[in-house]
């Protein structure tokens, strides 16, 4: 059924679901040397123009939220004792994403 399949993705959606939409949003705003707004997708919501816009791309980042968890689904699953060289590849990536994120928030 497809309420088991969202269910078991339910992480997968939670965590890529705004990467979906700037996957879309991005490319849109850069139309027109990024002068040109997109209904629904780069303005405001406040109009009735707005939320039918917005309905019309719902499809739009689906698709992509689609494309996204094929490849990130498997993240979910929790981590299966490796090799060395394995370790030492989750210990470098959990240390990048620390530093990134110690960038990101001006810590340093």
């Amino acid at each position: 059924a497809p309420v088991v399949v969202v269910n078991l993705s339910a992480m997968t959606i939670l965590c890529w679901h705004q990467s979906a939409m700037l996957a879309a949003a991005v490319p849109a705003s850069l139309l027109n040397g990024g002068t040109a707004a997109v209904a629904g997708l780069t303005t405001g919501p406040d109009t009735v123009g707005w939320v039918l816009a917005r309905i019309v791309w719902l499809p739009v980042f689906a698709g992509l939220l689609v494309l996204i968890a094929r490849y990130t689904r498997r993240f979910d699953a929790p981590w299966k004792a490796g090799t060395r060289a394995a370790n030492a590849r989750r210990a470098l990536a959990g240390l990048l994403a620390a530093g990134f994120a110690v960038f990101a928030l001006g810590l340093a």
